[in-house]
């Protein structure tokens, strides 16, 4: 009985040893000699000779589960490098031989403390950047920081400090070229930088103030111009200008302004037009201001009220000539009327009854020959006889006489060719107010023929031409000097200058 209870003692303390002893490797881990010499280079911080040792006891050691102790080993070296015990080199080589003893989950723990380092790095560089002054490569670091890690909040606050403190030095490098009245160079300064900080509103702001000066220094020295009254050297000055800034609108204003006092200068004839009541020269000044001051409103207003007034009193006097029937003047004035105003309806409605009633003009007869005697066509010009009688360029021409007392002798005429269309030719001979004092005659030839002759001097009056040219083929006008007394040598004593003005002359068939 005392055997058999032994035995059963016996037992239960085996089974109870057995347990305790299991109890024991689960506590220590039941270690085996490699790992323990394993985790003593490791605590060691041997790194290299850990990694070493595991490849030469790799079949002993590859089915050992290590990731608790090479995540300790990690952070380890992550904390030596943080202490400054180690740098980012060996901190990374450490790393490395980590990774040639771990698992694959282990080696996701050591790549998240390599980026660590490598963030801990970019961010130690940027603040060594920043205590340089060199913003723009502190940023560069800090945002490989944000890339690596978005929710870093003390890297992107180093990101607007640094962009703070970059504006801030940019503005002031700006302010010396501001200061030193180079407000261009400021500006292109400063527009180098805009792309380069996500927040550049105090760099936009610097060149929006430097623009403004640099504009105000291109009014002013506009001004130069003007103190000389040299309008047209200042508003060129401003156009070269308009381009080179943002805000171009002081400058186009301060354009506008000038061009307008230039204008005031140069509607000084049109004003004296118009007071005049001389519509028609009004309006061809007019016209030609507008190729240089086309968009000027003040123009644009005067061109219509004095459009206005021209066709207020140019209908009244075209409907009078024709109901006198005299179509010629009637259309000489209506035509004149409409090359200054192209688009009446008034004149046009004038124009298509008179057309087919009026005789063929001289200027639109074919002038066969001829020789000083030239067409006047200037519409800006008043032309204007001894008498103080003015004519209207168009179908006007003057016949020139002058001998110069060496033999040179300048006598005028032209011949018009009928081909027997037309019955009778009329018109106006008078002394332009240009000639000399002396006498001059003038003559017209029909087929050869003289059917008029008359002289003229500075007392003569217009004298109207009425000739009937009835199946006649040619009409000769000619100018000439007075034939000589028996005392006088020869016509060439004569020196003077005579010019005569042969106006709206007409054909009627």
């Amino acid at each position: 009985m005392k055997d058999s209870n032994l035995k059963v003692n016996l037992a239960k303390v085996a089974v109870a040893s057995a347990m305790a002893i299991s109890v024991s490797c689960t506590i220590s881990g039941c270690e085996s000699k490699q790992v323990k010499e394993l985790k003593e280079l490791l605590d060691s911080g041997a790194y290299s000779d850990a990694a070493f040792y595991y490849q030469t006891n790799r079949d002993k050691l590859m089915n050992e589960d290590l990731d608790e102790t090479i995540n300790t080993s990690a952070d380890n070296i992550y904390n030596s490098y943080l202490s400054g015990v180690v740098d980012t080199a060996t901190a990374k080589t450490q790393m490395l031989n980590l990774k040639e003893i771990g698992s694959d989950e282990s080696d996701k723990y050591i790549d998240s403390k390599v980026e660590l380092i490598d963030s801990t790095d970019n961010f130690r560089s940027g603040e060594s950047y920043m205590d340089q002054g060199d913003y723009l490569k502190a940023i560069e670091y800090f945002n490989l920081v944000v890339e690596a890690d978005p929710n870093y909040s003390a890297a992107q606050s180093k990101i607007k400090e640094a962009e703070k403190s970059y504006v801030a030095d940019i503005v002031a490098k700006a302010d010396n070229y501001i200061s030193n009245g180079d407000y261009s160079g400021a500006v292109n300064y400063l527009k180098n930088y805009l792309d380069k900080v996500s927040d550049n509103k105090a760099i936009q702001d610097k060149i929006a103030e430097a623009e403004k000066g640099y504009v105000d220094s291109i009014v002013s020295k506009a001004e130069n111009y003007i103190n000389e009254s040299d309008y047209s050297g200042a508003i060129n000055y401003l156009k070269g200008y308009l381009d080179k800034v943002t805000d171009n609108e002081p400058i186009k204003a301060k354009i506008s302004e000038y061009q307008d006092k230039m204008l005031d200068v140069l509607l000084t004839d049109v004003d004296t037009y118009v007071k005049n009541g001389d519509y028609y020269n009004a309006l061809a000044g007019i016209a030609e201001l507008e190729k240089d001051y086309g968009e000027s409103q003040k123009l644009k207003d005067l061109k219509a009220s004095t459009e206005k007034s021209y066709i207020e009193m140019v209908i009244p006097l075209i409907d009078d000539f024709v109901k006198k029937k005299d179509y010629v003047s009637a259309y000489s004035l209506c035509k004149n009327a409409m090359e200054v105003i192209a688009d009446s309806d008034e004149l046009q409605k004038r124009y298509d009854q008179i057309e087919p009633l009026k005789p063929a003009l001289l200027n639109e007869m074919k002038i066969s020959e001829s020789e000083y005697f030239e067409q006047l066509t200037d519409h800006t010009v008043i032309y204007e006889d001894v008498t103080g009688h003015t004519y209207g360029a168009g179908n006007l021409y003057r016949l020139h006489l002058h001998n110069d007392g060496w033999g040179s002798s300048e006598q005028g005429y032209a011949k018009i060719y009928l081909n027997a269309q037309y019955t009778k030719m009329t018109g106006v001979l008078t002394m332009d107010d240009s000639s000399d004092i002396g006498d001059c005659v003038v003559t017209i030839l029909v087929d050869d023929k003289k059917v008029f002759q008359e002289k003229f001097n500075r007392s003569s009056e217009p004298k109207k031409v009425d000739i009937d040219v009835k199946g006649k083929q040619w009409v000769q006008l000619m100018i000439s000097y007075p034939e000589q007394d028996s005392e006088s040598s020869s016509s060439e004593s004569q020196t003077y200058t005579s010019d005569m003005l042969v106006s709206n002359f007409a054909f009627t068939k």
